[in-house]
């Protein structure tokens, strides 16, 4: 999961001519792991809750 405040800053720059894509590292150092468990639906609601916390 990835933050939108974040995701906006890349998004703004690429409006301006920057990159199209978002550096992998910058990704894992900034988002959150949403980790896979055994149920199909993915428990994306505890990273929003570590988003908030």
């Amino acid at each position: 999961m990835y933050r939108a405040q974040d995701l906006f800053t890349f998004w703004d720059a690429q409006q301006q001519g920057g990159r199209k894509s978002i550096p992998y590292a910058t990704i894992a150092q900034d988002g959150i792991q949403i980790p896979a468990e055994l149920q199909l639906p993915v428990p994306y609601l505890k990273a929003v809750d570590q988003l908030l916390s």
